[in-house]
């Protein structure tokens, strides 16, 4: 009966302690499965890792593209705005030698006749109507350059339908003929703005003589007449003139013009650099 008591005993014991292995191994099951657990959610976690850092790989890769092609681009805006600079730079410098009047006011001879910008004085109505155009806009741009402002009269350019206005009365002088190409029609109000327009020529010699007083121009007006060095005298009006008188009056007209032209392009030229 002790025997069988003591074996009761050991039996307990034994069942305890495989009881206690038992519940240690499942603890430890446990903290397998727990670590396997956390395994698995680290290389999911891992994966989704590389996925996100494949993806931004990616993303980046597409962003890089995009900015070199955009760098390429601006690269190409920026030769193309340096070749613009460089042809502006060019035309600037250009601009800057050249003399804009002789530019667009070209005054020359053509034997007995003057002639300013490819206008001849001598032929056809329009045409000589036209070159009074052009010869009232040099005027008046030369007088606005120096800072005159004519007295008596008021130069309107209009191309070949130009006018003086008489300040006093508001009366229009027409600075073209109306009464045909022939140098036989006679026109006293064309007459009558012709000599106004040489004594608005003499205000602007009186101007520039005030600037340097050694300018000496070709022929000097007097009255609706141009003279010579010599003492040959020619008159502007078509009444009581020859064809030939009439022409070298022009002719005279425009030479005096052109050393205006010359003398505000030199002032002007000092005047910048200074």
């Amino acid at each position: 009966m002790f025997y069988c008591r003591l074996n009761s005993e050991q039996s307990d014991e034994i069942l305890d302690e495989l009881e206690a292995e038992l519940a240690k191994l499942q603890q430890e099951e446990k903290k397998l499965e727990d670590d396997i657990g956390e395994f698995n959610e680290e290389k999911r976690t891992s994966r989704e890792s590389m996925v996100e850092k494949e993806a931004l790989e990616k993303k980046c890769k597409r962003h890089a593209a995009r900015e070199l092609s955009k760098l390429a681009m601006n690269e190409d805006e920026i030769s193309s705005l340096q070749l613009r600079l460089l042809n502006a730079t060019v035309w600037l410098k250009t601009v800057q030698d050249t003399n804009v009047f002789d530019a667009c006011f070209k005054i020359c001879d053509e034997g007995t006749v003057g002639v300013i910008n490819n206008l001849s004085l001598d032929r056809s109505q329009r045409e000589i109507n036209a070159a009074w155009g052009q010869a009232a806009l040099l005027l008046t741009s030369l007088a606005k350059l120096i800072g005159l402002e004519f007295e008596k009269y008021r130069i309107l350019a209009y191309g070949s339908r130009s006018h003086l206005l008489v300040l006093e009365d508001g009366q229009m002088l027409p600075l073209f003929n109306l009464n045909g190409c022939a140098f036989q029609s006679k026109d006293y109000m064309f007459d009558a703005a012709m000599v106004a327009f040489l004594e608005l020529m003499q205000q602007l010699e009186v101007r520039i003589r005030s600037i340097d007083a050694t300018v000496f121009m070709p022929y000097e007006i007097k009255s609706g007449v141009l003279e010579d060095k010599y003492g040959q005298s020619y008159s502007i009006r078509k009444e009581f003139n020859s064809e030939e008188g009439w022409e070298k009056a022009l002719k005279s007209m425009l030479r005096n013009l052109q050393c205006y032209l010359c003398f505000v392009s030199v002032f002007l030229a000092e005047d910048t650099h200074k």
